[in-house]
């Protein structure tokens, strides 16, 4: 497990995604808090577990975030023309706001939006806002049901975190992973991707199935669910002597 956290870490700063990486990071040190917050006191034991992540995500980001610091550098907190991507698409959305252009047509209806700010070089196949694409290609309707499901699945998520003693890393590492795809969609297109999008709903689907206690009521089911080890219902049957010949049994 631990061999898997840190290749799963080493392999996130490998992306070079400064969103990513740093929403990454953020929702690792929540889920440590968050696991860790009944080992710690209760006054400012939360308090003292966030500094702490803080710390240590600052130092990886130090160690294994050489790539994420230039891309800062060089290219500061957004893309050059970004926001004027989200503008169009928000037009995008105006025009069409129910039923959307339909799914997949973002790369051919962007053109007829796109502004002069944008650069030329290059073609804006995805909107760098998963949920703005959706809204646009989809139309409000299926982005609306969308968001609802998921802050159902969240609140879901949430509420095993919060109930569960046994196992509740489950809940929580699909709660935190589930999330930060989803705040990373708001700044790119993470939730497109097919690999990340597996592993989000693997994670997710297994983290609904286990938050919520499995108790003892029920009508009796976990009863009829029992072995009872006792003597055999034929216990005294079989150790009376063979009957004789001509005996009445």
């Amino acid at each position: 497990m631990r061999s898997a956290g840190s290749l799963a870490c080493w392999r996130c700063f490998l992306t070079g995604s400064r969103g990513g990486v740093g929403i990454s990071l953020l929702a690792a040190v929540a889920a440590a808090a968050i696991f860790f917050r009944n080992r710690v006191p209760h006054r400012y034991g939360m308090i003292v577990a966030l500094g702490v992540g803080s710390l240590v995500a600052l130092a990886l980001m130090q160690l294994l975030g050489g790539g994420v610091g230039a891309r800062f550098s060089t290219m500061g907190l957004s893309d050059e023309g970004r926001f004027s991507t989200y503008r169009a698409t928000l037009r995008m959305i105006w025009d069409h706001p129910w039923l959307g252009d339909g799914f997949g047509t973002f790369e051919w209806v962007y053109p007829a939006y796109r502004t002069d700010d944008i650069s030329l070089r290059g073609t804006w196949n995805r909107a760098h806002n998963s949920w703005l694409e959706l809204a646009s290609d989809g139309g409000m309707l299926m982005a609306g049901a969308a968001m609802i499901a998921l802050l159902a699945a969240f609140g879901v998520l949430a509420h095993g975190v919060r109930t569960r003693r046994r196992d509740v890393i489950v809940p929580l590492a699909a709660l935190c992973a589930s999330a930060a795809g989803a705040l990373h969609s708001l700044i790119d297109f993470s939730l497109q991707i097919t690999g990340y999008a597996v592993v989000i709903a693997a994670l997710l689907g297994a983290g609904l199935s286990q938050s919520f206690r499995s108790g003892r009521g029920g009508g009796g089911s976990d009863r009829d669910a029992r072995v009872t080890v006792g003597r055999p219902v034929n216990a005294d049957f079989a150790r009376q002597r063979p009957a004789a010949a001509g005996e009445a049994i």
